[in-house]
């Protein structure tokens, strides 16, 4: 094995959809996100917030957050500057962050929220 983590490519996670994530946390007793993996389907979770590990990983260009029951988004999504692909749907989204729109995306899903504004 020689070579050191830094010299890893970044790993990125299978699917985590159908999984508790919450449950995976409290197993582990660890951060689920580790610096190695970049989450990218983290539907279907019940995730009530996106996890904070999650806008660390800049280079990610796609996450896929659909059919959990997320209320808000965070303004450090701004963070994920590589971000071309984001699904939101199926969530209890009320609003949008304005600095959504600072973000490469070329798809944008939110389809069966409750938006009533993009702020």
């Amino acid at each position: 094995m020689g070579s050191s983590p830094t010299a890893w490519e970044p790993l990125q996670w299978g699917p985590l959809s159908n999984k508790s994530a919450i449950a995976l946390k409290e197993e582990r007793k660890e951060p689920v996100f580790s610096f190695l993996l970049t989450p990218q389907n983290l539907s279907r979770n019940k995730l009530n917030e996106v996890p904070d590990e999650c806008t660390k990983f800049s280079s990610m260009e796609k996450f896929l957050l659909y059919h959990n029951t997320i209320k808000s988004i965070p303004d450090s999504i701004i963070a994920l500057h590589s971000l071309q692909f984001l699904d939101l749907s199926r969530n209890q989204l009320s609003y949008l962050p304005a600095n959504l729109c600072q973000l490469p995306l070329q798809g944008l899903i939110v389809n069966n929220n409750r938006l009533v504004s993009f702020t």
